[in-house]
Parts: C-alpha cells; sequence; structure tokens
C-alpha cells in the first residue's frame, strides 16, 4: 500500500527544474515559462560584480528641446539612460526612466504634460511648481504628476536639483521625440 501511495505521488507531480514539481500540466507549463524568461533575462543582463559609483556630470547633459520650431528650456537634464553602465544596469528603459534634473536661478520649466505617470524628487534647494499647483517646493517633497496634468518650475534664488522618475520610457529619453507637450504650444 505504500509504495503504491508513493508510486501516485511521483506519478502526479512533475519536476520542472531543480527538485522543483508541479502538480499540473498548467502549473509546469507557467513553471517552465517562468525559469526560461529569468534564464532569457539573466543572459541579456551584463551584471555588475562590484559596487560601482556614476557622478552626476558622466551622465551626458541636454538644456533643452526644440519642438515645432520652438525651443523649450529644460534647465538641465541628464537621464540615467543615457550612460552606457547605467542602461545596462537598470529594468528595461520601456518601464522606468530616471534623470538628473536642476535650475538655476531665473530658469522656467514652462508648464508642460506628458502620457505617463511620473515622480519628481527634490533633492537639494528649493523651486516653485506652477501648472495645476502652484506652491513652493523644498528638499525632500516628492511632486507626483498623473497622466497629462499639468506641471512645471520655476527656480528661485539658489540652484535647485531634482531626480525626475517616469514609469515608462522617459520624456526626453529621445529628444528628438520628447513625449511632452508644452501648455504655450496648446495656445499658439
Amino acid at each position: 500500500m505504500f509504495i503504491a501511495i508513493l508510486h501516485l505521488v511521483f506519478i502526479t507531480k512533475r519536476k520542472v527544474k531543480n527538485n522543483v514539481y508541479a502538480d499540473t500540466l498548467e502549473e509546469e507549463r507557467i513553471m517552465t515559462s517562468n525559469t526560461l524568461k529569468k534564464e532569457e533575462a539573466d543572459v541579456n543582463s551584463t551584471e555588475l560584480k562590484e559596487v560601482t559609483v556614476i557622478a552626476r556630470d558622466d551622465i551626458p547633459a541636454i538644456h533643452s528641446i526644440t519642438q515645432n520650431g520652438v525651443v523649450h528650456n529644460l534647465g538641465e537634464l541628464r537621464d540615467f539612460g543615457w550612460h552606457e553602465t547605467l542602461k545596462e544596469f537598470m529594468p528595461s528603459a520601456k518601464l522606468l526612466s530616471f534623470s538628473w534634473v536642476s535650475l538655476k536661478p531665473g530658469d522656467r520649466l514652462l508648464p508642460h504634460k506628458h502620457p505617463m505617470k511620473g515622480m519628481i524628487i527634490i533633492v537639494k534647494g528649493s523651486a516653485r511648481l506652477t501648472g495645476q499647483i502652484n506652491m513652493i517646493l523644498k528638499e525632500g517633497d516628492i511632486v507626483i504628476t498623473p497622466p497629462n496634468c499639468s506641471h512645471g518650475f520655476d527656480a528661485l534664488d539658489e540652484v535647485s536639483y531634482g531626480l525626475s522618475i517616469q514609469f515608462e520610457e522617459g520624456i526626453y529619453t529621445d529628444p528628438e521625440n520628447a513625449r511632452v507637450k508644452f501648455l504655450e504650444d496648446e495656445k499658439s
């Protein structure tokens, strides 16, 4: 009797990999698919073997974009995807984008909107938030921007630095095809 039960257990469970067993063909298919996806991701990624430091100044910067013949000041923008080591280390640019941003006194990033969710974290200095909400931002403040919500920034008396995060491909990842609509363009 014991041998029959033991035999039944081995017949009904299918070994997928590394002593992991599936109870059904569907579980086996899912587990095999997930294992293949992980192995594919491991092969396609360049895995760093030690702590690496990337200086902000080592990330290429842009200061403006041109859309429809109009130049739009961005302050300073450094998309992490423009640095090869960061690009290889981070998840797909289609899922997440990080950029350093800064505005010098007198700089303005005019109110604009974009099709993806995003956040700006003020890491140093302060700035005025413009657009749907007008208020002073200080270090540590997090601005959450749902898709297509108007927001912009004015520098105050000091340089302000922020970390801009988009939960899709970045707004300026491809500056020639920036995924942004400046509201002044809608008026003209």
